[in-house]
């Protein structure tokens, strides 16, 4: 089924100016660039959103973690990929992360 009423209706809940919305949508430019950021998921052989690649720097393949759902678990993996680094963990950033955006989200911005 087509799914441009779905996507009109979440934009307008996100409170998105619909005319530039409709435009973008539309537009060859802005489905190109999604395109081409599409071949580049597949190419790396991304099967979600987000994904994070973790580099150690060394040579080693790049490796690549799913969020989904669990942000608890993928700060374990960052900060033991950190504590392999010797550097600080990131603790407390999913809360900083959390409040952050609900700051941006009630401001307006």
């Amino acid at each position: 089924s087509d799914p441009t009423p779905l996507f009109r209706q979440y934009a307008q809940q996100l409170g998105l100016n619909l005319t530039k919305y409709t435009t973008d949508y539309q537009s060859s430019a802005v489905n190109d660039t999604i395109n081409a950021d599409m071949d580049a998921g597949t190419k790396l052989k991304v099967t979600g959103t987000p994904t994070f690649f973790i580099i150690d720097g060394k040579g080693s393949k790049p490796r690549q973690i799913q969020v989904g759902e669990a942000v608890s678990e993928f700060e374990k993996i960052l900060n033991a990929e950190l504590k392999k680094k010797g550097s600080a963990t990131s603790s407390g950033s999913t809360a900083q992360t959390k409040s952050t955006s609900s700051d941006s989200k009630s401001s307006g911005n």
